[in-house]
C-alpha cells in the first residue's frame, strides 16, 4: 500500500481503472452528497469530450495528465476518429449542445487516440484510453493532475 501512495495521482488512477472489479452503477443516486460547488476554472484538469458523428452529439469525461494528454475511458473513444472528437478543458461551464456543434472548429482538436490494447467492448476490461491534443490545453487556475 505504501508503494501506491508514492505514485503520482494520475498513475494511481490508471492502476485503479486497470485492476478494479466490474461495478454495477444501477443503484447509484444521481447527486453528490456533502459536495460543494467548485469555483470557475478551479478544476482545470477536468476535460469534457464532445463526440459528434455528424448527426448526434455525445459526451464523456477525462482528466489532463499532461498539457496535451488526457486519460479517459476506452468505451468513450474506442470507435471514434480524431475528427469526431473535440475537447473542452479548464472550466465547469459546459456549453449547450447546439453551441458545441455550431462552434465545432473552435474547440481543441485531437491529434491521436490510444486505446488500451487489451480493451474489450464485451467484457469491459481494460477500459482506459489516452487522447493526445493538437495544442496544449488551457487549464485555468489548476494545473494537470500530478
Amino acid at each position: 500500500m505504501r508503494l501506491i501512495k508514492k505514485l503520482p495521482v494520475y498513475l494511481q488512477l490508471i492502476l485503479f481503472v486497470l485492476i478494479r472489479p466490474g461495478v454495477d452503477a444501477s443503484g447509484i443516486e444521481s447527486r453528490i452528497v456533502g459536495g460543494s460547488i467548485a469555483e470557475p476554472e478551479e478544476r482545470g484538469f477536468m476535460a469534457y469530450l464532445a463526440i459528434f458523428d455528424g448527426e448526434n452529439l455525445g459526451s464523456c469525461g477525462g482528466a489532463l495528465i499532461a498539457d496535451d494528454w488526457i486519460v479517459t475511458a476506452a468505451h468513450c473513444v474506442g470507435d471514434q476518429t480524431t475528427h469526431s472528437l473535440r475537447v473542452i478543458t479548464g472550466g465547469q461551464e459546459i456549453p449547450e449542445p447546439q453551441e458545441i456543434v455550431n462552434n465545432w472548429n473552435e474547440w481543441n482538436t485531437v491529434k491521436r487516440i490510444v486505446v488500451h490494447q487489451g480493451w474489450s467492448n464485451v467484457t469491459k476490461q481494460n477500459d482506459i484510453a489516452l487522447i493526445q491534443l493538437k495544442r496544449p490545453a488551457n487549464t485555468g487556475k489548476t494545473s494537470i493532475i500530478e
